[in-house]
């Protein structure tokens, strides 16, 4: 019987250190993300520079120097990679960061849950369901460390007066702004803007709360956090936000910690997501066009937008024929819920039913109109005054039992939905920025629904290839069931 190879990740501070270093293969592409940044051309003007950066380094000796917070997702992907991972966690704490157990002990139901979690992970984010639960939570986190120094840290100085108002009508007790704080030994309670964070002596503090995690992402802010190595971190994410590219997953949890405590969403749970990728027609290459321009050439591209309309129109009503002339790139083992047994994506596509809700996410009103002018009886949402509306370009009835069926939705209009309540959705802007939507996907309406996403394998030139595979890396990162697709899609990224 094969032995498996062990791994051993020792977290010390602020770093972890992985060995041994040949592991690098197997987390490399987690560990990593694409960077745009835009610099001064040698003969003037200014140019875009794509570059990996990598969250990780070698340490010399054998091993892998990472974040500290990227701990436990090192440690999940090497267990997949079928290592045996040990892991040593090395940190200590001042008795001022000592939880009270007692009060641990007297809690119940998520309240002791989460404190429970807190006990456990020295750093972590957490979320939360409403801007009322976070405030509570903060307060629960002064008195599970009543002997701890806080720094309790708002994105805003107009944010801190309210947070500090409602903290002393909960708790009843002190605490100062920056410009009272007295800085004691023990027991301090500074509440104050995330610029404080940045200008205080990290040996001040004991314990730093972030009420809005997601502000911290500032590099600057983030470089702070990172040399914190004998505080408690904790960040809470507020509701209603967009959701995190996977860039922004990483550094936050590279700089905050991850995810220890998930309060249940009222709604249910999303719907899970079946990512399959359509061919598209042969386009000449766009090479040395403005970036407007060469985004005008793809919504007004004939041939492709005949195909969106052909699939769209086919999905809809089941014609497995059209489906396959379409080319599909459906996979055996893709299955699509939301059916009393699960079938195959290709079986549920292909067969009718008029309650299937299909939908085009378009990047403009101007793509939009032009899908219209292929789809028949379909409307378009967008942010478009409606004085300037096209007659066929209707905004919808809030009466429709599927409101979001038969539509072309660009990307502003859907960011403002709460809910993106499909069971289709094409992908058509061919452009590699993330799936960032926070109705996205829908939630789950039956224990085993799933919904379709079609995205186009666009490879009319470098750079159409280099957003498919943008997106590809988001659909991977967010968890989504990828199915079969091109086989330069398919390799490394």
């Amino acid at each position: 019987m094969a032995t498996r190879p062990a791994a051993t990740i020792e977290i010390g501070g602020v770093l972890a250190r992985v060995v041994p270093a040949s592991v690098e293969s197997v987390i490399a592409q987690h560990l990593s993300y694409r960077l745009t940044t835009v610099e001064p051309a040698e003969r003037g003007g200014y140019r875009k520079q794509a570059r990996t950066k990598l969250l990780y380094k070698p340490d010399g000796d054998g091993g892998l120097l990472v974040p500290a917070g990227l701990g436990r997702l090192v440690a999940g992907e090497l267990g997949r990679a079928g290592y045996h991972v040990a892991i040593e966690d090395r940190r200590r704490f001042d008795e001022r960061a000592g939880p009270d157990g007692q009060l641990v002990r007297e809690l119940h139901g998520p309240a002791r849950a989460l404190a429970e979690a807190v006990v456990q992970e020295p750093r972590g984010h957490i979320r939360l369901g409403t801007k009322q639960d976070i405030v509570a939570a903060t307060a629960g986190l002064c008195r599970l460390f009543p002997r701890g120094r806080i720094l309790i840290a708002l994105p805003t100085r107009k944010e801190v007066g309210s947070f500090l108002g409602q903290l002393r009508r909960l708790l009843g007790t002190r605490f100062d702004t920056a410009d009272s704080y007295p800085f004691p030994w023990q027991s301090g309670r500074l509440v104050g803007s995330l610029h404080v964070v940045d200008c205080c002596n990290k040996y001040d503090w004991d314990l730093v709360v972030l009420p809005d995690a997601r502000a911290a992402l500032g590099r600057r802010h983030q470089e702070v956090l990172w040399r914190l190595p004998w505080q408690r971190v904790y960040g809470f994410l507020l509701p209603g936000q967009r959701a995190l590219s996977r860039r922004q997953q990483l550094q936050l949890q590279a700089a905050v910690g991850p995810v220890i405590f998930e309060a249940p969403d009222p709604r249910g749970d999303p719907a899970g997501v079946r990512v399959v990728w359509l061919p598209p027609p042969w386009a000449a290459p766009r090479d040395g066009l403005p970036a407007l321009a060469r985004k005008r050439a793809l919504w007004h591209d004939g041939r492709r937008n005949e195909l969106i309309a052909d699939v769209a129109s086919a999905v809809k009503s089941g014609d497995q024929v059209r489906i396959w002339e379409c080319g599909l790139l459906f996979d055996a083992a893709d299955r699509v819920a939301g059916t009393p047994t699960a079938v195959s994506a290709a079986s549920w596509a292909a067969s009718s039913c008029s309650s299937r809700a299909v939908t085009i996410l378009a990047e403009s009103a101007e793509h939009g109109r032009e899908l219209l002018r292929r789809l028949p009886g379909w409307q378009l949402l967008d942010l478009v005054p409606s004085a300037a509306r096209e007659p066929n370009a209707h905004p919808g009835s809030r009466l429709e039992v599927r409101p979001l069926d038969r539509k072309v939705v660009t990307f502003a209009r859907a960011a403002k939905l709460v809910a993106l309540d499909t069971d289709v959705l094409l992908r058509v802007d061919g452009q590699g920025w993330p799936l960032e939507l926070a109705g996205f996907p829908p939630r789950r309406e039956q224990a085993d629904r799933d919904v379709l996403l079609i995205d186009l394998a666009d490879d009319f030139d470098r750079q159409a290839k280099d957003a498919a595979l943008a997106r590809r890396r988001d659909y991977d990162a967010r968890g989504w069931a990828v199915g079969r697709m091109p086989t330069w899609l398919a390799g490394p990224s």
